[in-house]
């Protein structure tokens, strides 16, 4: 066939199912649609930034007094997002400011057993909030705090630099519990010949100068030093201290040795010249090491957690035996696997302590009891998985109802499931269960309830839900269609909903904390 009479039939039939198209839109759509405020959709057009569509809101937080919303915007033609303010009551939104969205939002605060006193931080320093509401000021530096727990005798436990601090409130005398440093530990001065011992010896017995030096370096009989521990070529990290101050659990994270890092040449720098980008290495390379310790602050000892006694560290991935040659080989190796230790979880009373640990293959996931008397370990519960532990909450630390039971999430059914352990009578409790995953937990504020979102009525649809905490009627809050993330106010009345469809975008919507309660919009990103 003429190439020229081809192009002629190809021509008329786009022009008849274009014409097809035209009348079906015009059939179905509404009267009184304005054609010419929509601006033509061009190749330049779809190939700009997506701001050209609208962006969304992000970044929700609340003020301390649940009366305010704040979150980032762009609107119009705005390169970056700016900050906005609703007043809850008027359901308004107002230009703000990320000073003040910082001085009024809420802090993550950490409370004492019967929450009269609160602890949080902000940039670098410590506050305190007390039982009349007060904030008091605790420190003022130019180093880094962060607050760690409240012993039961309501003492602040914090951290500063690479050390423990504990604060008495009542007297504001401070005790360090740990005396951790970077490097390696300074190395024995060489040994002296016997004819050079000797002269040193002689110039001290003759000379009074070095007889008092040595004085002022005796310390007094009743002074207490804590014996250095030097971290060497590790990072600290994961610290935790038990309720009545008597352990310190910490983990060291040894970074891999003899990776070789992507590199990214950089062509736009301030210099004009092209520089290197060091990215992430290969996958398959060497991980990074980690070694859990508890510290007994009276003995002054560290004792090293050893996962060799954790009960599977040597079992093969199944993948394995597929290939007989290697799995011949890891036999013979006989070695434990790597873990990655998770923070140490003290219950309330001081009493227990719980901490997780996660196989560097991705096989194994372990709870385990600790005894900080002799850091032996015992099994509370596994999930093992031939393909990949992973999903929604899987592989996070546990956190404690009361002085005998801890919640976390499983995926011992197949799918994301809450569940509660009871330390007193080793009983494990599964609180949710069906076909659908648990994404997120929190326990509401008087501990009587959790707030969990799901995706139980379908995999695309996420609710947010009420249940108690001894298991019971999982109530839905949220109603919307779609994707539906929520961030609770701190007096857990309102819900901040950030909703989006399969074809509209994310946009915000308030709504009380009541099942059946109505969800107003709030924002309109759509240009």
């Amino acid at each position: 066939m003429d190439s020229r009479i081809l192009a002629v039939i190809i021509k008329n039939l786009f022009s008849m199912r274009k014409i097809n198209l035209l009348i079906s839109f015009l059939c179905i759509a509404p009267i009184g649609t304005s054609f010419a405020q929509l601006s033509p959709l061009t190749v330049e057009k779809i190939m700009r930034d997506p701001k050209w569509m609208g962006t969304s809101p992000s970044n929700y937080r609340w003020s301390a007094d649940s009366k305010s919303l704040f979150f980032d915007w762009t609107l119009d033609s705005n390169d970056q997002p700016l900050v906005y303010q609703l007043d809850i009551n008027t359901k308004k939104y107002k230009l703000s400011t990320d000073s003040i969205a910082r001085l009024a939002e809420n802090p993550d605060y950490i409370f004492n057993n019967d929450k009269s006193l609160a602890v949080y931080e902000r940039e670098g320093d410590l506050y305190l909030k007390n039982k009349q509401n007060k904030i008091i000021r605790l420190t003022e530096t130019v180093e880094r705090e962060n607050p760690l727990s409240f012993l039961i005798n309501n003492e602040l436990v914090f951290q500063r630099n690479e050390n423990v601090y504990s604060l008495d409130l009542n007297n504001n005398s401070l005790r360090q519990l740990t005396n951790f440093q970077k490097g390696s530990a300074p190395k024995d001065p060489a040994k002296l010949s016997q004819q050079d011992d000797w002269l040193k010896k002689d110039q001290e017995e003759l000379f009074e100068v070095f007889k008092e030096e040595d004085r002022k370096k005796e310390k007094p009989k009743n002074e207490k030093k804590n014996k250095t521990i030097y971290l060497e070529d590790a990072f600290l990290g994961g610290v935790s201290v038990s309720p009545d101050g008597k352990y310190v659990s910490y983990r060291l994270i040894y970074p891999a040795k003899g990776n070789r890092n992507t590199i990214v040449p950089d062509f736009i720098t301030r210099s004009g010249y092209v520089e290197d980008l060091n990215m992430r290495t290969k996958v398959g390379n060497a991980l990074m090491q980690f070694k859990s310790f508890i510290y007994h602050v009276q003995a002054d000892t560290a004792l090293e957690l050893k996962a060799a006694t954790i009960p599977g560290i040597k079992d093969l991935p199944a993948y394995l035996s597929d290939y007989p040659e290697r799995l011949e080989e890891k036999k013979k190796e006989n070695k434990d696997r790597n873990v990655n230790w998770g923070i140490a979880s003290w219950s309330p009373d001081g009493k227990t302590s719980v901490i997780t640990a996660k196989s560097q293959d991705n096989k194994d996931f372990w709870i385990l009891k600790i005894n900080p008397e002799d850091a032996s370990l015992v099994q509370l519960d596994r999930q093992h998985d031939d393909a990949w532990i992973s999903g929604p909450g899987i592989g996070r630390d546990v956190k404690w109802l009361d002085d005998q039971t801890f919640y976390f999430q499983s995926e011992a059914s197949g799918y994301s499931h809450l569940y509660t352990y009871n330390i007193r009578d080793n009983r494990k409790k599964q609180l949710t269960e069906g076909n659908w995953e648990v994404q997120s937990v929190q326990l509401a504020k008087d501990g009587k309830n959790f707030y969990i979102s799901g995706n139980k009525e379908h995999p695309g649809i996420t609710h947010f839900y009420s249940l108690p905490v001894k298991g019971g009627n999982l109530q839905q809050i949220t109603s919307m269609k779609g994707g539906n993330e929520v961030t609770l106010s701190p007096d857990e009345q309102w819900l901040a909903i950030n909703h989006s469809t399969m074809n509209t975008p994310w946009e915000l919507y308030l709504q009380n904390n009541k099942a059946n309660a109505k969800a107003n919009q709030i924002t309109e990103s759509v240009s």
